[in-house]
C-alpha cells in the first residue's frame, strides 16, 4: 500500500471482550454510519448468521469449516446442543483422577466426508476459562485417559494430569 491513503469515518459502534478483542454475541462487533457491519466472536471474524441465528448452525457447518478456531466458535455458539447436533456419542468415560482434571470423555462422531469416516475426540474443560474443547485423537484410541495422554505424546501411565493442569 505504498503511496496509498485510505480514508474512512470512525465506526459508530465497537464492541470488545474482556481481552480487548473484537467481540459481540448478539450483534455486529463493528458498525459504521453507512450500515456496513463486521461480525467477530472473541477476535475471530465470523459470518453474520453465526451470531444472529446460532440455533441454525448444523453439523455440516461445523464439519465443513476448515479453520479450527472457527470450528471452536461454532461449538461454543451451539452451546449444550453441540454434541447432539453433530451426533457425538460418548464411547469412554475418564477415570476419577482424569475427570478431576477436567477430562469429560472420549467421543465418536460419524463424518461421511472424512477419509476415516469417523472421528474421535476427547472433550476437555479449560481450568482457567471453563471453556470446553474437543480435541481430535487417533480413531484407534478406545480409552479416554489414554486419548488425552496421547495429545501430549504420552501414555496414561506417564501422563500426570495434575502437573499438566
Amino acid at each position: 500500500f505504498d503511496g496509498m491513503c485510505i480514508v474512512s469515518d470512525m465506526p459508530t459502534v465497537i464492541h470488545r471482550d474482556e481481552q480487548n478483542r473484537l467481540h459481540s454475541e448478539n450483534g455486529a462487533a463493528i458498525e459504521f454510519k453507512d450500515g456496513y457491519k463486521l461480525w467477530y466472536y472473541h477476535g475471530i471474524s465470523v459470518p453474520e448468521k453465526w451470531i444472529t441465528t446460532p440455533e441454525k448452525l448444523t453439523k455440516k457447518d461445523w464439519s465443513d469449516e476448515d479453520n479450527l478456531e472457527k470450528r471452536r466458535v461454532i461449538q461454543e455458539l451451539m452451546g449444550d446442543t453441540f454434541p447432539k447436533k453433530i451426533g457425538a456419542k460418548l464411547i469412554a468415560k475418564p477415570s476419577k483422577e482424569f475427570k478431576r482434571h477436567n477430562l469429560l470423555g472420549l467421543y465418536e462422531v460419524e463424518l461421511p466426508n472424512d477419509p476415516e469416516e469417523k472421528a474421535r475426540y476427547v472433550k476437555v474443560r479449560d481450568h482457567s476459562s471453563k471453556r470446553e474443547y474437543w480435541i481430535r485423537v487417533k480413531p484407534s484410541l478406545e480409552d479416554a485417559d489414554e486419548a488425552l495422554s496421547w495429545t501430549f505424546g504420552l501414555t496414561k501411565e506417564t501422563y500426570a494430569p495434575s502437573q499438566e493442569a
